[in-house]
């Protein structure tokens, strides 16, 4: 499995990591791309990454009532995991 969070990098599973590597590698526009990467995560910096940003998104987590609209979201672990 792999994604690719855009605005601020890759998301992969062990699985797709040599997947995830031959298709970075094939890429002319890597740097610019790393570099876009790099502005987002500067502008979500605070909010996402800071302590107090941190408390807050799951703050928003605990409250949200079940709704799927926020950063954070819970997913079941898969039936192998810790084995």
């Amino acid at each position: 499995m792999l994604t690719c969070t855009k605005k601020v990098g890759f998301t992969v599973s062990g699985d797709g990591l040599q997947e995830w590597f031959n298709k970075t590698r094939g890429m002319l526009d890597i740097d610019t791309e790393l570099e876009k990467m790099e502005v987002g995560v500067r502008a979500i910096r605070e909010t996402h990454f800071m302590p107090q940003g941190v408390m807050q998104r799951i703050t928003e987590f605990l409250k949200s009532d079940g709704q799927l609209d926020g950063d954070l979201i819970c997913q079941k672990l898969p039936a192998d995991w810790g084995s």
